[in-house]
């Protein structure tokens, strides 16, 4: 053991328990973030995605199970207690037939958590992430017109060539035509919402590319309030992505780990109703229940949870791989400062 990963061992459960303690002394009633997989089908292979060793099924959310979960989410919106309710996670959402449909209802169900979306500078209110790849003109009006706060297009890259180093199954110069004919859209009748975000992941084979990319898309952004670009920095999602053409390996795996807050703030919840340790957890397995069988609120404050969230607290990681290797909990600040005491 190195004298790093010894220091790290020694002191990260006193760092744990004290940042928690300042931190998340009293957990909230209900989540404020809820990620609702509006389906886990997906059109691409993309390779900076885990989605491949994926296990549960590929499926669309029921309506009844989408419009149970609006019931129990609305009471808390109520009380303003929700800023963030997203319709994706690891399929894509337009494949959902009855997509539009799911969004009229969560913004006349949801009236408050439209307001957060005037934090423009975060991602807030109802939301949903597209790889455009079956934005046709109905769908981008229908989703230009509809209660979202925010909406992201991801676009890789500037060139066919680099696109497919990404996104297997897709086509650049489609996925292009469709935002240009969205931004046109939005162009041609301004309105508050959505924010619109063009997004590109920074990789070894985008990287090049960055300022062609920013330069094609600023002239289609002009006269669109609050449409941008924003560049998203790659993730290997805790471990489970290994593509070293697209980004080294992360290599930091003994700097401190403070408390990431996930499962005190957000849920995610599959298209099946599984529920997921966070975002990250592409196969939802760590038995913490089924939306659809249980209510979110029982689901929250249940024994899984419960225990799951002592071991963060302590910094007790070693049986959980999902959360040792994420960066998430692991703040740089900490590791910065033990590379000024080896100076």
């Amino acid at each position: 053991m190195t004298e790093q990963a010894a220091w790290a061992r020694l002191t990260n459960p006193l760092v744990a328990r004290a940042y928690h303690s300042a931190r998340y002394r009293k957990l909230r009633d209900f989540p404020r973030s809820l990620v609702i997989e509006s389906t886990s089908r997906c059109n691409l292979r993309c390779r900076m995605c885990p989605r491949g060793s994926m296990t549960r099924r590929a499926q669309d959310m029921p309506r009844a199970l989408f419009d149970s979960l609006l019931d129990q989410i609305a009471e808390h919106d109520r009380r303003d207690m929700v800023d963030f309710v997203a319709l994706h996670w690891f399929g894509e959402p337009l494949l959902h037939p009855d997509l539009l449909g799911f969004l009229e209802r969560a913004g006349r169900r949801l009236p408050n958590l439209r307001r957060r979306g005037h934090l423009r500078s975060a991602v807030r209110g109802l939301c949903l992430s597209t790889n455009a790849t079956l934005l046709d003109s109905e769908l981008a009006q229908g989703l230009l017109d509809s209660p979202l706060t925010w909406l992201g297009l991801s676009v890789d890259g500037s060139s066919p060539e680099t696109y497919a180093t990404m996104r297997e199954g897709g086509v650049f110069e489609q996925v292009a035509a469709n935002v240009e004919r969205l931004l046109a859209l939005g162009r041609r009748h301004p309105r508050e919402f959505p924010t619109i975000a063009i997004q590109v992941i920074v990789t070894r084979t985008t990287r090049p590319e960055l300022g062609a990319c920013l330069r094609r898309w600023e002239k289609h952004l002009a006269g669109i309030p609050h449409a941008r670009v924003e560049l998203k920095p790659y993730t290997d999602w805790a471990g489970q992505v290994c593509e070293p053409e697209l980004e080294a390996p992360n290599r930091r795996r003994q700097f401190l780990y403070l408390n990431c807050g996930y499962l005190w703030d957000t849920m995610a919840v599959g298209a099946g109703g599984e529920v997921g340790l966070c975002c990250y957890d592409v196969n939802a397995s760590h038995g913490l229940g089924n939306a659809g069988q249980t209510p979110l609120q029982e689901i929250w404050h249940g024994e899984p949870l419960t225990a799951l969230r002592h071991r963060h607290a302590r910094g007790e990681l070693k049986e959980l791989p999902l959360c040792r290797n994420c960066r998430m909990g692991r703040k740089y600040p900490l590791d910065y400062l033990w590379r000024r005491r080896r100076r």
